[in-house]
């Protein structure tokens, strides 16, 4: 029998109540062992890729009046709102209101991930002075987010001046890292949410329409070791570039970053700036 212990820690956190662990349970012969080491040591990478000291908490805002204009960020699957920090300053030093969400992902339900985020962006707009524009930002999950609430909630664009669409790092088409492990347990303890993110067309990427708004794409080719055997094609360690373009995209750029890094790059923020101010990248 081999058994792996998983722990993980919220270093944010002043108590253990967000602390815990997951235990895998393998039972095998001797000879099998040396083999499940080397894939279980794989999920294991992932789950730390994916899980990041989430802090739980409420959205907040930060306001800055140079420029009025609106934005909401989201972060991805197993992130925070501190893991966006890099670009919701660069937004705050360039005069927008930033409203950053904070939902919990890891362990829940897909239905139960998008009414948090549904309640946060909602919430956000009660802070906003919704004269302005409003523009979004999502990485990863969070670009998928922000499709899921427009799908549901079209008369937002109109009522709440919605203008551009940033997504960074989407897997608007799934991912094959999720196809790849989805029958594997110990990927299944992330939650139904990192099951969701493959690309059959029940997943919920394909379960998506596309987007009816601007939309920029920022896409990474930089690849993870780790996980350089599950594509056959350029990617950001965990989302092929082609996953994340859409037919009617308002522009794409490629840029040479790995999935985690994109979200502390200053080439990124400045592409971001260039968007939200052009409506193109440059």
């Amino acid at each position: 029998m081999l058994q792996v212990k998983i722990s993980f820690t919220n270093q944010d956190s002043k108590n253990n109540e967000n602390n815990g662990e997951f235990i895998y349970i393998y039972e095998n012969s001797a000879s099998e062992n040396n083999y499940m080491k080397l894939r279980i040591t794989f999920y294991l990478l992932l789950l730390q890729a994916f899980y990041q000291n989430p802090v739980y908490a409420s959205s907040t805002l930060s306001t800055n009046h140079a420029k009025n204009e609106n934005i909401i960020v989201i972060h991805g699957f197993g992130q925070n709102a501190k893991g966006m920090e890099f670009i919701t300053n660069g937004l705050k030093n360039t005069g927008y209101n930033t409203c950053v969400l904070e939902y919990k992902t890891v362990g829940r339900s897909v239905d139960t991930i998008k009414k948090q985020v549904v309640k946060q962006i909602n919430d956000c707009f009660l802070t906003f002075d919704n004269s302005y524009n409003t523009h979004f930002i999502g990485h990863s999950l969070g670009g998928l987010m922000i499709r899921s609430y427009l799908a549901d909630h079209p008369s937002m664009l109109n009522k709440r001046k919605i203008d551009k669409v940033i997504m960074m790092g989407t897997p608007n088409n799934g991912s094959p890292i999720s196809d790849s492990y989805r029958e594997k347990s110990i990927f299944g303890l992330l939650g139904e949410m990192s099951l969701a993110l493959g690309t059959d067309e029940g997943d919920l990427a394909k379960s998506l329409p596309e987007p009816f708004y601007k939309t920029g794409i920022i896409a990474g080719n930089k690849p993870w070791r780790i996980t350089r055997k599950a594509f056959n094609e350029p990617n950001d360690g965990l989302v092929p570039v082609s996953s994340t373009k859409l037919p009617n995209m308002g522009d794409f750029i490629e840029l040479n970053v790995d999935h985690a890094s994109m979200r502390t790059n200053q080439l990124v923020i400045g592409h971001i700036l260039e968007y939200l101010d052009k409506g193109k990248f440059v």
